[in-house]
């Protein structure tokens, strides 16, 4: 998947230093290792929180660094209109510092200065994403999302402490606010033919759910408890005798099913012991084994049309890159970018379809967009 080679080629240039490390014991549920605790600094960005500026200029002003173009404008409109945007944005130059492609259609350009300390994306999305509220639905045309982001903008709002096992899967992360206090706390356990972890300890202190969910398990759609899942005498995971979404109010249990070649490749709901073909789980993978994609299907009546069906796309490393979920007024996106080989990404970013800003024929500004970057500290 030629999406993944934006995220490699990024991280070399914005983020290279080394993480600070304390060495710790192992556990017991590790292998014959030595872990190293490394600590990153959390930062975030939101576009909504431009929403409050009393100067009604200044706050249109900062709306504008997101623009969503038409996908009914001619190629040459786009193309101009792409430059003007990134000229007001000063970081315009004749050739991105990087772009990428997929399945031969342009996907995305990337400019940096880091001078400034800023950075803009041009996102291409093709037929129904991103539907705009001034077109019709279906439109099979490209749009175009643009969205620069300074780094002044970006709020400390606290750390993450994580471990690694010796494949740098993360097996213990904890969340600490900016005085490092510890808010939550997470193992993980990796069982084989399983692709997703289990959760064998969690711990929270406080009202921070919302923030927990966002940067805990960060790259993981599902939140597995190792106490609820079901095994048979083989030790083959066979079900969840909870929801795997993290709702515990849901009344859900879970199935699993196997290919011919024990790969997991289907999750199916179930409710007083009968299949809901509403709530499923629909597992892909590559030639090399790892996850290809996830697509997923659960009933808005129980969790709410947000997010009620989506997609999931892994690099050819079995790391998430990209998702994508349904909401009420369009799509929901998100992109991860990794250093190298590390399997933590060291930022998210995220965008919706809802127009904040002013509706234009052509040009609509103000879609939100939050993002997050892992600093080593």
């Amino acid at each position: 998947m030629k999406r993944v080679l934006f995220l490699v080629i990024i991280l070399s240039v914005l983020f290279t230093a080394a993480c600070a490390n304390q060495k710790l014991t192992k556990s017991d549920n590790e292998t014959d290792q030595t872990l190293t605790e490394s600590l990153q600094l959390v930062l975030s960005y939101d576009s909504n929180d431009f929403e409050g500026e009393a100067d009604a200029e200044a706050r249109d002003q900062r709306l504008r660094d997101t623009i969503c173009l038409a996908s009914t404008l001619e190629k040459e409109q786009k193309e101009l209109l792409i430059k003007e945007y990134l000229q007001k944005m000063k970081t315009y130059k004749e050739t991105p510092d990087f772009e990428s492609s997929e399945n031969g259609k342009h996907f995305m350009d990337y400019y940096l200065d880091e001078a400034k300390g800023k950075m803009s994306f041009v996102f291409y999305f093709y037929g129904d994403n991103f539907e705009s509220q001034t077109e019709e639905p279906n439109a099979s045309q490209e749009r175009i999302i643009c969205t620069t982001m300074n780094l002044s903008d970006f709020q400390k709002i606290g750390y993450v402490s994580y471990t690694c096992d010796n494949q740098q899967r993360t097996n213990h992360e904890s969340l600490l606010d900016t005085k490092k206090n510890r808010i939550a706390t997470v193992d993980y356990q990796y069982l084989n033919n399983i692709p997703f972890p289990f959760i064998t300890k969690y711990e929270e202190t406080g009202n921070y759910k919302d923030m927990i969910d966002d940067i805990l398990n960060i790259n993981q759609k599902f939140w597995l408890y190792k106490d609820y899942a079901e095994f048979d005498n083989t030790g083959k995971w066979t079900g969840y005798a909870d929801d795997i979404y993290n709702n515990n109010d849901s009344g859900y249990d879970f199935a699993c099913s196997y290919d011919a070649k024990g790969n997991l490749v289907k999750i199916s709901g179930e409710m007083n012991g009968k299949p809901n073909v509403l709530n499923e789980v629909n597992i892909d993978y590559q030639k090399n084994g790892f996850l290809d994609t996830v697509v997923y299907t659960r009933p808005d009546i129980i969790y709410g049309t947000t997010d009620s069906s989506g997609e999931i796309h892994y690099d050819d490393k079995g790391r998430m890159i990209y998702q994508e979920n349904y909401i009420t007024h369009g799509n929901q996106y998100a992109v991860y970018l990794y250093r190298g080989e590390d399997k933590r990404p060291w930022a998210s970013i995220r965008l919706d379809s809802e127009v904040w800003g002013h509706i234009a024929e052509g040009v609509d500004y103000g879609n939100q967009v939050k993002a997050y970057l892992f600093q080593p500290s």
